[in-house]
């Protein structure tokens, strides 16, 4: 189990959560390679002219920054094939790069299971030492909707008390167009479902 550069290996909610990084990684995949094919058909469309798919944005455009993002992520995604014009408004024509595309995918499968480390390693610290952990619900994978059921202290006495997590994954664009979820994880109150 290659989790938590060894802190946590063997905490019982590392152990717990450890089955749905595929499925985190594999959706990660899925959404990089609708970015390519994405670029691809806004290439199409132009006729392969990477300037008109992706003009110039005007600086005064209050989606500056995510335009530039977005021209520099479909750039990486492409080679440009014969002669290349520095003039601004000259056409700069591109075929799709198989190595910038898959390099595309790689980073977002890496980006994908950094997260998931850092999801873990939060919950660890959250919910601190316990004896048990076991995912009982499971919508959308650990971040979609889940409910983490975890047990502390020693059984038949009164320290002993069962705690339920909940999870649940919110999809945030940043200013520059970079994809980042955020997973509020809360406590509930007993009796809550």
């Amino acid at each position: 189990m290659p989790m938590l550069n060894g802190k946590a290996n063997n905490h019982p909610v590392a152990i717990a959560v450890e089955p749905l990084r595929a499925a985190a990684v594999a959706m990660a995949r899925e959404h990089a390679q609708s970015d390519i094919v994405a670029v691809r058909e806004k290439l199409e469309a132009a006729g392969w002219d990477f300037r008109k798919a992706f003009p110039e944005p005007r600086w005064d455009d209050r989606n500056y920054k995510w335009l530039k993002f977005a021209q520099a992520e479909a750039r990486a995604m492409v080679i440009p094939v014969g002669e290349r014009s520095y003039m601004p408004k000259a056409p700069m024509f591109v075929n799709m790069d198989i190595e910038g595309c898959a390099r595309h995918v790689v980073q977002a499968e890496q980006a994908a299971d950094a997260q998931y480390e850092l999801y873990a390693l939060k919950l660890i610290g959250k919910i601190g030492d316990c004896n048990t952990a076991e995912l009982t619900r499971e919508f959308g994978g650990v971040w979609g909707d889940s409910l983490l059921v975890v047990t502390k202290g020693a059984v038949l006495t009164p320290s002993f008390v069962t705690e339920r997590w909940h999870t649940q994954m919110i999809v945030n664009r940043s200013k520059l167009g970079k994809r980042f979820s955020q997973f509020p994880t809360r406590k509930l109150k007993p009796g809550r479902r």
